[in-house]
């Protein structure tokens, strides 16, 4: 992107409601992005400052027009720094912006809740980044793809679409200069995750167990031992080719092994059946409360 389409798509991501002005606490997050920590009060002084500088009504907020102003006045915000903002603050829309359950996949438990944290409690920073970076990288080639790196934004409050991830992980590697489809190395890996005011140690730590978790769920085939006693999804794929299946075929071939009585829609029990082959592991009560809030 050049400067002018950075700056109108952190205008779009800032204007949620799409008024077309950003009232005080939109522009804030903005100024966040690019050095202000000061209090509420001091924002609250800072903006009105802002204001009367443009002769701008702090009470009809800031148009497109002029939040363009406002970035080109300040020389010392680069193109890199707004690519950091944008593509922060696509990471905290994709936290806020809709219900959990449309989130990572089926919702996990609260990571906050996870067995094991003591096991990572005396890492250092550094060494919780290079396990995460490990877990991450199945493939062994010291680069993370879209795929594997959205595990990690997942784990750490990403809750968008495919689509939503795509065009964030587009902006990432834009910003790196990489190519998307070569991934992210471990360097720019680190410098995604920065420092401790983008990710807590403790959200690191959080991550690690749970991604450490999910490991361990992949290694079991729990759907063999449910109780319908459906084989699982890696004995039935392998004998319908899944290697050489396209993501639609896949997708088809998975709702096919679940209808088993041919009905053309899955209950809770087989959605179910999917769902702990994706990272699901709660209880029975936890299906029906996971089921109902995605219907």
């Amino acid at each position: 992107m050049d400067r002018a389409s950075l700056i109108q798509a952190i205008f779009t991501i800032l204007d949620q409601a799409k008024t077309g002005a950003l009232d005080a606490a939109q522009v804030r997050a903005y100024a966040e992005q690019t050095g202000f920590d000061g209090t509420d009060a001091d924002w609250e002084e800072q903006f009105a400052a802002m204001c009367e500088h443009f002769g701008w009504s702090q009470s009809s907020g800031i148009t497109r027009i002029q939040f363009n102003e406002l970035i080109e006045d300040d020389d010392e915000t680069d193109d890199d720094e707004l690519r950091q903002a944008l593509l922060h603050l696509q990471m905290q829309v994709g936290k806020s912006s809709r219900p959990s359950v449309v989130g990572s996949s089926w919702q996990r438990r609260s990571l906050l809740h996870l067995p094991n944290v003591d096991s990572t409690k005396n890492m250092s920073r550094s060494e919780m980044t290079s396990n995460i970076f490990s877990l991450l990288d199945t493939s062994g080639s010291s680069r993370l793809l879209s795929a594997q790196l959205r595990q990690f934004a997942e784990a750490s409050g990403f809750e968008g679409d495919a689509d939503e991830w795509a065009s964030q992980f587009n902006s990432m590697c834009e910003h790196f200069g990489c190519n998307p489809a070569d991934g992210v190395s471990q360097p720019e890996f680190l410098e995604f995750i920065g420092d401790e005011v983008e990710h807590s140690d403790e959200e690191l730590r959080r991550v690690l167990v749970s991604l450490q978790a999910q490991r361990r769920q992949s290694t079991r085939h729990s759907v063999s031992s449910s109780s319908w006693g459906r084989r699982s999804f890696v004995q039935s794929l392998r004998g319908s080719d899944a290697a050489g299946m396209d993501r639609a075929s896949l997708i088809q071939a998975i709702f096919t092994i679940l209808d088993r009585a041919k009905t053309g829609a899955l209950d809770a029990a087989q959605v179910r059946a999917y769902a702990e082959q994706t990272g699901f592991d709660g209880t029975d009560a936890d299906w029906e409360e996971q089921f109902a809030a995605m219907c």
